[in-house]
């Protein structure tokens, strides 16, 4: 919310400049938020004890940072709305908080956007949430199904042995999207992601390999 209130460059700055002054940002942010789920509540009369978070923008700070302007934050609105369920979006990275998601949030599901390491996050996700995404969007606006299908096959590659990833597309499936190519994209990802997981169903391990190796 306070991206989208102030700008992320105005955001990112303010941080370093005015941190006490961000924080009487924040605790409003989060009465409010309190608030309108409280009337979500009482209009819709939805079962309490599930809550979904939203924090594109918390995952461009380092470690330290995050843990002093977000952690704190997201940690009250789960310990009051989501003492059943708890999930999380974020479409910035989480390499380097996956262990507060996991171990401090105890979120249950995790949406990825196409910034984060897929390979680093199954490691660390592994046996602790289930989480799906990462997959470039923007693939399906090439007009090439190769390009779909390597992309398909390196989110499974990476994510799928062992269980607990479900494929699907990083942030949203934005407009303008050809509707045959994102069927193809799930078709494509129904059959290489089909347990038990098989090389045999994989069309480019070679580039998926060579990527590899190139990043190390």
């Amino acid at each position: 919310a306070a991206g989208s209130l102030l700008g992320t460059s105005r955001l990112y700055f303010w941080l370093l400049k005015y941190p006490n002054e961000m924080h009487k940002l924040f605790r409003k942010l989060e009465e409010t938020f309190k608030v309108l789920r409280e009337y979500y509540y009482e209009v819709t009369g939805a079962e309490r004890g599930h809550l979904g978070l939203a924090d594109d923008h918390s995952g461009y700070l380092n470690r330290r940072m995050y843990e002093k302007f977000t952690l704190p934050y997201n940690l009250r609105l789960y310990e009051a709305f989501g003492t059943k369920d708890r999930s999380l979006h974020m479409d910035s990275h989480m390499e380097h908080i996956a262990d507060i998601i996991t171990d401090v949030y105890r979120v249950r599901n995790v949406d990825v956007g196409v910034e984060s390491d897929i390979k680093v996050l199954a490691e660390k996700f592994k046996g602790k949430t289930i989480f799906n995404g990462n997959a470039n969007w923007r693939v399906l606006l090439e007009g090439s199904l190769e390009a779909i299908e390597i992309e398909v096959e390196r989110c499974i590659y990476y994510a799928a042995p062992g269980g607990g990833y479900i494929f699907d597309n990083g942030g949203e499936t934005y407009a303008n999207i050809p509707p045959e190519m994102l069927k193809y994209e799930v078709e494509y990802a129904k059959k290489v992601g089909k347990y038990p997981i098989k090389q045999g169903n994989f069309k480019h391990l070679d580039v998926i390999e060579r990527e590899k190796r190139k990043n190390g």
